[in-house]
């Protein structure tokens, strides 16, 4: 279950950098402008890992918990 959700993101996602892209290179002109939100979406995705707890995320899957995560 837990991959067959993960392709229907992937999937469903995997247009919005492109159109993101496009939109700001169409506003502005500017494909240096244009990596400021793709630079925002890096971010943003780096911020959600480091407040991830993995730890607890395994033990509420029913796994057992690694000595080294």
């Amino acid at each position: 279950a837990y991959f067959s959700l993960y392709e229907i993101s992937e999937r469903g996602t995997s247009w919005i950098g492109p159109l993101v892209f496009g939109m700001t290179v169409q506003l502005t002109g500017s494909s240096r402008t244009a990596m400021l939100p793709i630079i925002t979406f890096f971010a943003f995705g780096v911020v959600v890992l480091l407040i991830t707890d993995v730890r607890q995320a395994i033990a509420a899957a029913g796994n057992e918990v690694p000595a080294l995560v």
